[in-house]
């Protein structure tokens, strides 16, 4: 009977010994339910500038009117040391609370942010400050803003925002009936790019589209030379930095002589006093549309005829001497134009340098992955752009978003510049917008992305402007497919001719179908903000139609040459004048 009571009772205490050691969940955080919330967002007390200030006390402003709109609660906006102590908060930023809390967001690295909730708190932070070299810019670009990375994670992940164009009117968030943050989460990520420049429109929408700015890269947008030997500060005084052209120095268009020992002094200077200035890393960059200098010392230089290989040389020793005088500095050296291709004489960079292609097809990425580059590679993308052949029109389709994000991925690149990004905010919206959310996953479906974009920014609107948008990529999906685009295809046998090209994307088949779904998706609209949008989509496609109408017009006056045929383009010429001087 003993035998049977010691047993009972050592049962239970191994029992009991286990139940004391389960975690217990932490209860979740329930924002709001039953048409109230007793939160208030609370920002920090102190800024490393004021230009940090004003970029969180603006996203906080976002959040707060997209809760609102949510749940019709306007939560209040307070700085940490007037917060309501009696009440649950979303902190921003780097406050005392989430510090208390053992999270450190002043020394996350790049955009890594923060999603936390303790104990009801809510914490969402990272690093943010104004780059650390010494620039005026007050834009967000020139900024790391990791709380506002986490903000609009926040956002889409719990409130349901969609990022859809710049500003409110771009914003879209479904109402909710109750709002629930899981107890004890800690969700620390860090973005697949720590570089994501080019043009940029606003705040929150440039943020969670991933094209949150320069980080503590210094880049002049492609080009160095011209800010180290400026033509207009040494044409005068030093002709001998500038390339030997015929008989004389020429300092036009900023070509210098790069075999002159005080034209590789500066520079090197140039990159130094940067990196001297808080930047981690600094772009190195020949001048554009390159031209070599033709001395007998620049024709001797390196021992090689091959002028890309010259820069590549003379890139490396630059490098090699900053990996001695900075140590921990990075160079960010341009494989562009007669460095288009991986340098011949060498296989390895130094340890600091990181390289920035420009041209970036699977030959040009193959020959590179032979390489050793130990800060690995960012991109510079000629996706878009008027300068492209087909102007001020779309140019891109969602799975060729796709295709090169993945690829990007795949090959390691870590930073891109978006060239000419934005043409086309309204033609070009949706593939704006899944390029931009495949960098927080490459592996997410395009057309999945896109149905998000069209659901959510036209509501009922959304069947016919799916069909709108379909009918316009399916075309630039063959666009892309004739011509080379910048390094990312194979060269094309097709003449570059814009008329003709513009004429095949904007047949009339393809703009009856587009101003029929247009239309009726316009009679549908039933808020001011799909309105808003549809008047952006609608004054990209009539200038579209519009000089798709005037080719096949001049196509038929071609054809036909008579008065009759004449006036019929000339009158749509003119109404082109009007549409653009409007």
């Amino acid at each position: 009977m003993l035998s049977k009571t010691l047993l009972v009772l050592s049962s239970l205490f191994l029992f009991t010994g286990c139940i004391s050691r389960l975690t217990v969940p932490a209860p979740a955080a329930v924002l709001y339910e039953n048409g109230s919330s007793s939160y208030q967002i609370v920002l920090p007390d102190e800024y490393d500038q004021r230009s940090t200030e004003t970029h969180l006390s603006s996203a906080a402003q976002a959040l707060q009117g997209e809760f609102q709109i949510a749940t019709g609660v306007l939560l209040p906006i307070v700085k940490e040391t007037q917060a309501d102590s009696t009440r649950p908060a979303l902190f921003i930023g780097n406050c005392q609370a989430p510090r208390a809390a053992g999270f450190e967001p002043a020394a996350f690295k790049d955009l890594t942010y923060l999603i936390a909730e303790r104990q009801g708190n809510i914490f969402l932070a990272g690093r943010d400050c104004h780059a650390p070299f010494r620039r005026t810019n007050r834009h967000h670009r020139q900024h790391i803003l990791g709380s506002v990375k986490a903000m609009v994670v926040f956002m889409e992940k719990y409130l349901g925002t969609r990022f859809l164009w710049p500003g409110a009117i771009g914003r879209e968030t479904p109402p909710s009936a109750r709002i629930v943050i899981p107890g004890g989460l800690t969700l620390k990520q860090s973005p697949l790019l720590v570089f994501a420049t080019g043009r940029h429109y606003e705040l929150m929408y440039d943020t969670a589209n991933n094209n949150f700015g320069v980080n503590d890269i210094y880049v002049y947008g492609g080009h160095s030379y011209y800010s180290a030997v400026p033509a207009q500060k040494y044409g005068d005084s030093n002709p001998e930095y500038f390339i030997w052209s015929g008989d004389d120095r020429n300092p036009n268009n900023n070509h210098l002589c790069i075999s002159n020992p005080q034209v590789q002094e500066l520079i090197y200077q140039e990159v130094l006093n940067k990196l001297d200035e808080g930047a981690s890393t600094v772009e190195l960059a020949q001048t554009d549309g390159y031209t070599p200098c033709q001395c007998q010392k620049c024709q001797d230089f390196a021992g090689t005829s091959d002028q890309g290989e010259k820069l590549w040389v003379l890139h490396r020793s630059i490098a090699e001497r900053l990996l001695r005088d900075r140590p921990g500095k990075k160079v960010l050296i341009i494989s562009y134009g007669p460095t288009n291709m991986p340098p011949k004489s060498f296989r390895k960079f130094p340890d600091n340098v990181m390289i920035e292609l420009c041209s970036y097809s699977p030959e040009h990425l193959e020959a590179w992955s032979k390489m050793q580059v130990p800060q690995g590679f960012t991109s510079y993308i000629y996706n878009w752009g008027y300068y492209q052949s087909t102007g001020f029109t779309p140019q891109r389709y969602p799975e060729h978003s796709a295709e090169q994000v993945r690829t990007f991925a795949k090959f390691g690149i870590k930073g891109v510049y978006r060239c000419a990004f934005g043409d086309n905010m309204g033609l070009e919206g949706p593939n704006y917008y899944v390029f931009g959310k495949l960098w927080d996953d490459p592996e997410q479906d395009p057309q999945v992305l896109a149905e998000e974009f069209y659901q959510a920014a036209f509501g009922p609107s959304a069947p016919l402007m799916r069909k709108f948008y379909q009918t316009l990529f399916a075309r630039l999906r063959a666009f892309t497919l004739l011509l080379n685009q910048r390094g990312y295809g194979a060269k094309s046998a097709i003449p570059d001719n814009p008329r003709a090209l513009l004429g095949y994307i904007y047949s009339p088949d393809l703009l009856d179908s587009m101003e029929k779904s247009l239309s009726r998706a316009e009679k549908l609209a039933d808020s001011a903000k799909i309105r808003k949008r549809l008047e952006l989509v609608r004054m990209e496609f009539d200038y579209a139609k519009n000089l798709g109408q005037i080719i096949h017009l001049y196509d038929a006056y071609l054809i036909s040459p008579d008065q009759n045929a004449f006036e019929r383009v000339a009158q749509k010429v003119e109404e082109r004048q009007r549409m653009i001087a409007s």
